[in-house]
């Protein structure tokens, strides 16, 4: 069960960094142009909030499977010692759920 949505989570990123930097590359230049917000932009903003958002989901069930965030709860203090089980456990999860939400007013930023 836990292999099967990895691969996704991990290919999916670069896509969801491509339609950030689309984004922010649509928001800026027409923010320096002085132009409105038009449909491609929102389309672009749009793609790269679906994109995070599912990024999050998948990730999320991925912790709930991960043998590592199993083993890792199983003994807290052996786990903050491993360099890769502290990763996982205690910064990629906290940092990426709080991530998420902070994304939004960045995409307003330029509205």
């Amino acid at each position: 069960m836990y292999t099967v949505p990895l691969a996704p989570h991990s290919w999916m990123r670069w896509a969801v960094l491509a339609v950030g930097l689309w984004a922010l590359i649509r928001a800026v230049l027409g923010w320096l142009g002085g132009r409105a917000w038009s449909p491609p932009d929102r389309l672009a903003g749009m793609l790269f909030s679906i994109g995070v958002d599912n990024q999050l989901l998948i990730g999320l069930l991925l912790a709930f499977f991960s043998p590592l965030v199993r083993a890792a709860f199983t003994d807290p203090g052996a786990a903050l010692r491993s360099a890769m089980l502290r990763f996982f456990v205690a910064e990629h999860i906290p940092a990426m759920v709080l991530a998420v939400p902070s994304e939004r007013p960045l995409l307003r930023l330029f509205g």
